[in-house]
């Protein structure tokens, strides 16, 4: 409780602007001992939640990713959706043209804040079908075809998308063990 305290002192000065409408703390489980539903805070009462939306990203309580992974799925089916009938479905575009397509629009969507992701087993497993489907309807490939994965990969070029993420997250470290 010292720390919000600390927090309302700081902003009940005249000149602060505060939004006390938008303002809410989120639960970190035992973090304060006891379960804490809203605060009372410069005479307002603040609500305590479990997860909010901070920059376009999802940070939930539970410390994991699954809300956060499935957001981003459904923003890039809906990018995949407005492409469908420009991009995917036309017959004037070549195949290598539809992947530059999806490597600059799609790949980049489904990426965003990836390094700071912690990934389960499932997410990753999840995350890679997502790709794949989405390579397979973009190369025109169906069931019947029996094209397998790592032959996809090799003609698309790329690679399972978990790798990708897996090389940022450690690039991310880098970076990060280099500091003071």
């Amino acid at each position: 409780m010292r720390i919000i305290g600390l927090i309302a002192s700081l902003y009940t000065g005249p000149e602060s602007a505060v939004s006390w409408t938008k303002t809410k703390i989120q639960d970190f489980g035992d973090l304060l001992g006891e379960l804490v539903r809203s605060l009372h805070v410069c005479g307002k009462d603040i609500e305590v939640t479990e997860s909010f939306t901070y920059l376009g990203s999802v940070v939930h309580n539970s410390r994991l990713s699954d809300q956060e992974v499935s957001r981003w799925i459904d923003l890039v089916v809906r990018v995949m959706n407005s492409l469908d009938k420009s991009i995917w479905r036309c017959r004037y575009l070549c195949r290598r043209t539809k992947l530059c397509v999806f490597r600059v629009q799609i790949i980049p969507v489904l990426l965003y804040g990836s390094e700071t992701r912690i990934l389960s087993c499932a997410l990753e497993s999840r995350l890679d079908a997502f790709c794949i489907r989405s390579l397979r309807w973009i190369m025109g490939y169906y069931m019947q075809n029996h094209v397998s994965n790592q032959w996809l990969h090799c003609e698309t070029g790329t690679g399972p998308i978990t790798c990708t993420i897996r090389d940022r997250q450690l690039r991310l470290y880098g970076h990060m063990a280099h500091f003071p």
